[in-house]
């Protein structure tokens, strides 16, 4: 995978991951 891509898969696994954490902490 080209670099770019690579970066915003991570990026987007570490959003998801936030949003995960966010709703546990708000349950």
């Amino acid at each position: 995978m080209p670099d770019m891509l690579v970066k915003l898969y991570n990026l987007e696994e570490k959003k998801e991951y936030k949003d995960e954490l966010l709703k546990k902490g708000i349950m």
